[in-house]
């Protein structure tokens, strides 16, 4: 499991490395980067990607839904199969640094199954939002993942 948050500078050719307890637990030589919401990149083993991406998307959508091939060309169009280095790190290519406003100073977050890259300054401020809006969304979120934990153990 990623978990964790971590300042990270890209090299100069826009390289990054990504924190040690990831490269051991993605434990490939090669992942998939790729467009993630909010203007950041998703990082996701191969075997992940496929599960999450490859075939659940191939298996629930319909070419012919206007919104359905919005997702696929965002998501699975912007994936890219990019390889560690000998020192462990991966370049960004230009359209996803493009794409995530990403210069130098990144956050990675490791968030279970995959890991976001984000820009420092729009990771810092996506965190601290705290208007009325986002406290809402984010109760509405806890109070729906509580009742799913509580359907499971039998509780309601």
């Amino acid at each position: 499991m990623m978990t964790g948050e971590f300042k990270i500078t890209l090299d100069e050719k826009f390289r990054l490395m990504l924190p040690v307890q990831f490269r051991k637990e993605l434990n490939e030589p090669s992942i998939y980067l790729m467009k993630g919401r909010n203007k950041c990149l998703w990082i996701f083993s191969i075997a992940k990607w496929e599960e999450k991406f490859g075939n659940a998307i191939a298996e629930n959508t319909d070419l012919f839904s206007a919104m359905d091939l919005r997702n696929i060309r965002k998501y699975i169009g912007s994936s890219q199969l990019v390889e560690f280095d000998k020192a462990g790190r991966i370049l960004i290519p230009e359209t996803l640094r493009s794409y995530a406003d990403i210069t130098r100073d990144c956050v990675v977050s490791g968030l279970s199954e995959f890991c976001e890259i984000w820009d420092s300054k729009l990771h810092d401020e996506y965190i601290d939002e705290d208007d009325e809006d986002n406290k809402k969304e984010f109760d509405a979120a806890s109070e729906e993942i509580s009742q799913i934990i509580k359907r499971k153990k039998g509780i309601i």
